[in-house]
């Protein structure tokens, strides 16, 4: 009966840490596809505004009259400031 007692509870024990790894692994993969989330929102973010701005210069080039395309905006980030958001 003891014996019978004491495989159950190594059983269930085995069975949580188990349990507890798959957990621990979903944890660390929900992190990094947030990391990601996050990146792929800021790079929407900024593609909507190279748009945003790129259709206006073009309604005020046609009426303006002037040349039949204007240039996209380009996104311009300081490295310095990259780096101590990573830093931080």
């Amino acid at each position: 009966m003891v014996c019978h007692s004491l495989e159950e509870n190594l059983s269930a024990r085995s069975d949580l840490a188990s349990a507890r790894r798959k957990i621990e692994d979903q944890e660390e993969s929900m992190r990094a596809l947030l990391v990601r989330a996050g990146a792929l929102a800021k790079h929407n973010r900024d593609l909507r505004l190279v748009l945003k701005r790129y259709f206006v210069d073009c309604k005020t080039a046609a009426e303006k009259g002037g040349a039949d395309r204007a240039m996209p905006v380009k996104i311009v980030r300081s490295v310095g400031l990259m780096v101590n958001l990573v830093g931080s």
